[in-house]
């Protein structure tokens, strides 16, 4: 048996931000809301932002996607209702600042724009 198809791949949680593009953004309709995984719609305000990171740095980590709708029955992903490129830009400034200013000492975290598909001028946050 090859080491490739003994092995699982890792969830999407598990891997490296940069590794993430619109092909893996599918991928999140198969995660259910839970330990690892967070869907919002939008971005909180202030301090809510730095709570929902402070949360998963103080467990195992995991993801946070803004601009998700979540099935409230399923507790998996039902749409993605991303930003236009302005909005994610904003996004990701105020999840700094948020960070910044309400977790001492700041955790390690990675917050990017995704595209959500190749012919759709609309971005997640996933932090």
């Amino acid at each position: 048996m090859s080491k490739n198809n003994f092995y699982a791949e890792p969830a999407v949680y598990h891997k490296p931000i940069s590794e993430i593009d619109t092909d893996t953004i599918n991928e999140l309709y198969k995660l259910e809301e839970g330990w690892f995984v967070e869907f919002k719609s939008n971005l909180p305000e202030g301090a809510k932002i730095a709570k929902s990171i402070s949360s998963f740095a103080n467990a195992h980590g995991g993801i946070i996607i803004y601009g998700a709708i979540e099935d409230q029955k399923t507790r998996k992903l039902k749409e993605l209702k991303g930003f236009d490129v302005d909005t994610a830009e904003e996004n990701l400034i105020k999840i700094r600042q948020s960070v910044e200013s309400h977790i001492m000492p700041c955790p390690y975290y990675q917050a990017e724009k995704i595209k959500t598909s190749e012919d759709k001028d609309e971005y997640i946050i996933w932090v």
